[in-house]
């Protein structure tokens, strides 16, 4: 298993991972990887508590919106 290519654009690429584990205190989620860009390469993180399986998606939504606040990946 190897990152995936979640998105390419002509002047960046976002590879990512997503995870999901039930350990005795909850079930926890995470989304990690890294984009490459004309700005250089930028890698991230996000980590939940899953309190609900509707929210999982919210993993990949989160990481995107604050990659594009910060001018990363393109709105």
């Amino acid at each position: 298993m190897g990152i995936n290519l979640m998105e390419k654009t002509p002047i960046s690429r976002l590879r990512g991972k997503t995870g999901w584990t039930r350990r005795a205190d909850g079930e926890h989620g995470w989304f990690v990887g890294y984009v490459e860009g004309a700005a250089g390469t930028w890698f991230f993180a996000i980590h939940l508590e899953i309190g609900l399986p509707s929210i999982t998606g919210r993993r990949e939504q989160l990481s995107r919106e604050a990659l594009r606040v910060k001018g990363i990946v393109e709105p």
